[in-house]
């Protein structure tokens, strides 16, 4: 046979009169119910502070004291005070807190969840105060138990968040040093013994420092796409046709590639270097693979049908990409087969990135020789 064991919550009646005492803590702990219950009694507001608060020997409150309830019973009328004086001193210990009122349209009862209560339960009718108890006490436990379990997964995540942001600086550093010794290294040996090295040493040397230059270039490639996880996002209005400016300005475009941007582009409430980073890595990223002797670039923006989102979109002419390179072009380090010593693959994993952060969702049309047009969405706030 199996037995189940009921689970105990612990309950505190802050309650002052004696009938309405024995009355919730005889049904609570003398009849069946799906839980059981252990009821702390405390008849006064004076009572009610000595049971969630403790003091050390010099009479002085201990900060850190939790007291040890799943849930507080508070009635309004207390003889010396009421409920809503103590909610603060109940809140401030991480109670749960059902208010009790003598009637639900009480205004009482209004000012009470408005403080913080969890719930509140009428006592005009006893017979139905009595069978609506439990289930009230149960939906409200599971309920704080679910937002403090919801606190320690936010709390675990940030602290997880803060060593992972600490993870990447270090091994950023970490990587660099080397790097650039091996670098300084072989510029030395270059300087001092190039007359005693072969044709074929002096190749192998100028390729150790440019595969460590490669390799510096991918550490802080690695370091910029986790930085965009932990920046603060500070969103404003701005005209996205000044940040298109200021990103093509940023760029070194060769004067065979022209950039047009349409006449309407619309204004969106976005980080102002967010959006930058975004259309400068698409540009950028046109400018990189372009192979036309006139290059074009055209970008635009619309209303998307539903109405809530507005889509730009960065079209240019280039050579376009290869339909199987589509699905993984977003991923980092991918360079979608191309050989350009200019890319690193990072410029659209970054993209991805900050678009997904402000809820957008970024994605490229393509076609082999017919070029690319990479769209992402902004949501109108």
């Amino acid at each position: 046979m199996n037995l189940k064991t009921k689970t105990s919550t612990k309950v505190l009646l802050i309650e002052d009169r004696a009938d309405d005492q024995k009355l919730t803590r005889d049904f609570l702990e003398n009849k069946e119910h799906k839980n059981s219950y252990q009821v702390s009694i405390a008849g006064s507001s004076a009572e009610a502070l000595k049971a969630i608060k403790a003091f050390d020997k010099h009479g002085l409150e201990i900060e850190d004291f939790q007291p040890d309830f799943d849930v507080v019973l508070l009635d309004f009328d207390l003889g010396d005070g009421n409920g809503l004086q103590l909610m603060p001193e109940l809140l401030a210990k991480n109670l749960a807190v059902i208010f009790v009122a003598g009637n639900k349209l009480s205004s009482i009862v209004i000012e009470a969840i408005r403080a913080g209560a969890y719930d509140y339960i009428v006592k005009e009718r006893e017979e139905m105060y009595l069978k609506l108890l439990p289930n009230r006490i149960d939906t409200v436990v599971k309920r704080k138990k679910q937002e403090l379990e919801l606190e320690q997964k936010t709390k675990e995540l940030s602290q997880i968040n803060e060593e992972l942001k600490s993870f990447a600086h270090v091994v950023s550093h970490d990587l660099k040093a080397p790097l650039r010794h091996i670098q300084t290294l072989s510029y030395f040996v270059l300087e001092d013994h190039q007359n005693k090295l072969t044709t074929d040493s002096q190749e192998n040397l100028e390729k150790v420092k440019e595969i460590s230059l490669k390799a510096m270039e991918m550490v802080k490639a690695v370091l910029d796409v986790s930085q965009v996880n932990y920046e603060d996002v500070k969103k404003e209005k701005i005209s996205s046709s000044d940040v298109i400016h200021d990103a093509c300005n940023m760029l070194e475009i060769p004067g065979h590639i022209r950039v047009i941007i349409a006449d309407h582009i619309h204004d969106v409430y976005y980080s102002k270097t967010h959006l930058q980073q975004v259309f400068q890595n698409l540009i950028s990223n046109a400018v990189k693979y372009m192979d036309k002797e006139e290059g074009t670039i055209f970008i635009s923006s619309r209303l998307k049908s539903n109405g809530r989102e507005i889509e730009f979109c960065v079209k240019d002419n280039g050579p376009g990409i290869e339909e199987i390179y589509l699905s993984e072009l977003f991923r980092i380090f991918n360079t979608c087969g191309v050989k350009n010593e200019n890319a690193t693959g990072v410029g659209l994993t970054i993209v991805k990135k900050i678009v997904e952060r402000h809820n957008g969702s970024v994605h490229v049309s393509s076609k082999l020789g017919s070029g690319s047009s990479f769209f992402f969405t902004v949501p109108i706030e």
